[in-house]
């Protein structure tokens, strides 16, 4: 019967050490707060080659790996006419058209144009967020002038 009384007192002393734990520590469920996710974040963005608004296709997402840091990852398969990377340039531009960061110098640095897609890179921007870019539009000019693809950023 002793074991039985000390195993019960053993059960309730740690019960009422764990409530007293969790209130002190404010492992309370109804006291936390709701953060938002950042690092993590992801958004994507595909370019379709079918004639309508996009002449490159291709598939990119956005990770935000650090504070203020977005990672880049992709591959354009079509829609490139010549292997010269600087007739080349990639922009991610708001709604209004405004130019928010210009990715050329890196993703240039990475890529070898194959025609009619080119080789699949990773770039890493400071200065941005994946809430910086949901809405807006990856951009693919060539020789400056002709937009051969136009995509919207969409978070996952």
């Amino acid at each position: 019967m002793n074991t039985k009384v000390s195993k019960n007192l053993l059960f309730v002393t740690l019960l009422i050490f764990s409530l007293l734990f969790a209130h002190v520590s404010g492992l309370s469920v109804k006291n936390r707060r709701s953060v938002k996710r950042a690092i993590g974040d992801v958004a994507y963005c595909t370019f379709y080659n079918y004639g309508y608004n996009s002449k490159v296709s291709g598939e990119f997402h956005f990770t935000e790996i650090a504070t203020s840091t977005v990672r880049i990852t992709g591959q354009f398969n079509t829609g490139y006419v010549d292997d010269v990377k600087s007739n080349y340039a990639y922009v991610i531009k708001n709604s209004s058209g405004t130019t928010i960061k210009d990715l050329t110098t890196e993703i240039n640095a990475q890529i070898t144009i194959n025609i009619p897609g080119a080789s699949a890179f990773e770039c890493d921007f400071t200065g941005l967020t994946v809430d910086d870019l949901v809405g807006a539009s990856f951009c693919v000019t060539y020789k400056t002038s002709t937009t051969i693809g136009d995509a919207v950023i969409t978070k996952v």
